[in-house]
C-alpha cells in the first residue's frame, strides 16, 4: 500500500458528483487505481479513481489535485484529514462498509 495524501476539502458539484482536494501526492496514482480511504476515526472505505483535475501555480507547479471517486462514496465517508492510499493488487481488499476498521 502506498500513502498518497490526505483530504484537504470535499466539494459537491452541481451534477451531484463529489471531488476531493488533496495536496501534492507523495505516490503515483492513475485512473482506475484502487484507493483505500482511512478516516481520522479509523473507519476504512475502498473505492477507485475515476478522474483528476489539477490546479497549477502561475509557474506551472502542481498546487492542488482534485480526484473523482466512484459514485458509491459519500461526503460523510471522506472528512477532512482522511488518508488516501493506493492498494496494490496483492493486498487484501477492505469491504466498503462504514464499520470496517484497520486492525
Amino acid at each position: 500500500m502506498s500513502h498518497i495524501s490526505e483530504i484537504q476539502d470535499v466539494l459537491a458539484l452541481k451534477t451531484g458528483r463529489l471531488v476531493v482536494m488533496i495536496t501534492k501526492p507523495t505516490a503515483e496514482i492513475k485512473v482506475g487505481d484502487p484507493i483505500l480511504l482511512e478516516r481520522p476515526d479509523g473507519r476504512l472505505h475502498q473505492t477507485r479513481v475515476l478522474g483528476f483535475e489539477t490546479l497549477l501555480s502561475v509557474k506551472g507547479q502542481l498546487t492542488s489535485l482534485f480526484i473523482n471517486f466512484e459514485d458509491s462514496v459519500t461526503k460523510a465517508m471522506m472528512p477532512v484529514g482522511t488518508r488516501l492510499s493506493r492498494l496494490d493488487d496483492s493486498e487484501h481488499r477492505v469491504d466498503a462498509c462504514h464499520n470496517a476498521r484497520r486492525d
